[in-house]
């Protein structure tokens, strides 16, 4: 989200939305994958649209999903951005499935 200035209580602010898929990780995995590079991204999201989004953004990136898994009882997790005229941000987040990753889970990633 764009905005002119960060909200406070009782003093609003008009946004701009744009959606997005991925955060860090994804966002270098998907550079590195368009540059050629061998990637694979290991974490899991919902089984909903969101998820969708990110794993397609990623696999046309060139980056290997196989160890990206679906959590059937969570929804993929979000951030929200807000960033302000002077470019400051703030970040809520809600890890969604991402956030029920186990170590067992990641234990097939391992070599």
């Amino acid at each position: 989200m764009q905005v002119p200035r960060f909200p406070s209580p009782a003093r609003p602010s008009a946004a701009r939305v744009r959606r997005a898929a991925g955060r860090q990780g994804a966002n270098q995995a998907c550079a590195a994958g368009r540059l050629g590079g061998a990637v694979a991204m290991v974490g899991q999201v919902g089984r909903d649209d969101q998820g969708a989004m990110l794993r397609q953004s990623l696999s046309g990136a060139g980056v290997d999903v196989r160890l990206v898994d679906e959590d059937e009882q969570a929804a993929t997790g979000v951030a929200i951005i807000s960033i302000d005229a002077t470019g400051e941000n703030q970040i809520i987040l809600a890890a969604g499935a991402n956030g029920s990753v186990h170590a067992e889970r990641l234990a097939r990633a391992l070599p």
